[in-house]
């Protein structure tokens, strides 16, 4: 655009108003709204540095970009945007829950309802927000862990697909979000009781990460269907590993040999369950697998010959006599 005008005194002309005060850091668009008698007007959420995010109609007619909504709820830069559906049962149309996140580790969720009865508006609730430092005040025994970094920043944000399903008691939504301090951590909104709470986190990287894309696998291998446990037993072996066997809806029978790992040196912290074998019997029974007990090996070691699949004597010896 060029622009000429005579400069009448001494001070700043603005050629162009600007949307934010510092840099827009990201951009995610919501959809087009139809206007009756008008241009199309496409809906748009900005991030910036200035710490605020703006909802703005972009008129395809005018090339004008004219603010809706502001939201100032951030204490730090805006650098990552996410947009989810809502989970609520009437909603259609643009109606939208935008995530918006950034420095001090922190996660603003709002819902946005864009109405055109008489005029372009956009309502705005604010539904859930979340921050790190907040989160470990809550922790208990936190003086035992490794305080997270208060100036942690979330480089980008992704909503996880096809995780509103029937499998859930509620309706959640599940966010990843890429984070400056080398991990990549899972959030969960309940937007009924209007909660964001932090599911998971993984440390699997030794730098910022810059990117994250959610996504939803669900893989079950052969003979491992989402049926019932009936039957559940857990034994401990002289060598002080667990051998764990189910029996299920199915028919299918499943054994496990389990390892207590410490991490640290202490007893009391860094204790998890590792996983040393697995075997399973998809068709063990023609129905409901009601009881299940492994018997010693001592007694079943005739039977371990004949399992020729399984390295371990102590899970062909306890599977040979389920």
């Amino acid at each position: 655009m060029l622009y000429h005008r005579e400069a009448e005194r001494r001070e700043q002309q603005v050629l162009l108003a600007s949307l934010h005060g510092r840099e827009i850091t990201c951009v995610r668009r919501l959809g087009m709204l139809d206007v009756p008698g008008g241009a199309a007007l496409n809906i748009f959420i900005t991030g910036s540095e200035d710490t605020t995010a703006c909802v703005l109609v972009l008129s395809e007619h005018s090339r004008a970009a004219v603010p809706l909504a502001r939201l100032s709820d951030h204490i730090s830069s805006v650098r990552a945007l996410a947009l989810a559906s809502p989970t609520g049962p009437g909603d259609k149309g643009l109606s939208a829950l935008l995530f918006s996140a950034g420095g001090r580790a922190q996660i603003e969720c709002y819902r946005l309802d864009p109405a055109s009865e008489s005029a372009v508006a956009c309502q705005v609730t604010h539904v859930a927000s979340h921050r790190l430092d907040e989160h470990w005040e809550r922790k208990k025994n936190r003086h035992k862990l490794v305080k997270m970094d208060p100036e942690t920043r979330y480089m980008s944000l992704s909503v996880v697909p096809g995780t509103s399903t029937g499998q859930l008691p509620m309706p959640w939504k599940f966010l990843a979000a890429a984070c400056s301090d080398a991990s990549v951590r899972l959030f969960g909104l309940l937007e009924a009781a209007r909660k964001l709470v932090l599911v998971a986190e993984s440390v699997q990287h030794q730098r910022c990460v810059l990117k994250g894309e959610g996504a939803a696998v669900r893989h079950t291998r052969a003979g491992e269907e989402s049926c019932g446990v009936n039957s559940l037993h857990i034994h401990e072996t002289p060598e002080g590993q667990y051998l764990v066997a189910s029996g299920s809806d199915d028919g299918s029978i499943h054994l496990c040999l389990l390892e207590v790992a410490l991490g640290g040196g202490k007893a009391t912290t860094g204790m998890c369950l590792r996983v040393l074998e697995r075997v399973a019997r998809p068709c063990a029974h023609a129905a409901h697998v009601t009881g299940i007990r492994p018997g010693s090996q001592a007694s079943s070691l005739l039977l371990v010959g004949t399992w020729q699949a399984h390295p371990s004597p102590v899970l062909g010896a306890a599977l040979g006599c389920a």
